[in-house]
């Protein structure tokens, strides 16, 4: 894949998103197959680059939004685990 504006603004966006140690284990040992790496590439353009990097929102509302689904209903102590995990891999705080 060429890699677009996009493309660039959306790998930046999501080494900032999981930290550098996260997106290195990935590429070596989920995204060295070429059907994964096509995966990734179209994700990192799409999801990253087009929605993520939109102006509108700021980084941390844009996490909380896309978190929030995975809370399920009455279970406030899985956000505080979704969010430490998120700070822990340098995910931006949500306090």
């Amino acid at each position: 894949m060429a890699e677009s504006e996009l493309y660039r603004k959306g790998a930046a966006l999501r080494r900032q998103l999981l930290g550098d140690a996260a997106v290195e284990r990935s590429a070596r040992e989920i995204y060295s197959d070429p059907v994964m790496k096509k995966f990734i590439d179209l994700a990192t353009e799409t999801v990253f680059g087009t929605l993520w990097t939109r102006p509108g929102l700021d980084l941390k509302t844009r996490t909380l939004f896309a978190s929030s689904p995975t809370l399920p209903p009455g279970a406030s102590p899985s956000w505080g685990c979704i969010c430490a995990w998120r700070c822990a891999r340098g995910g931006p705080k949500m306090s």
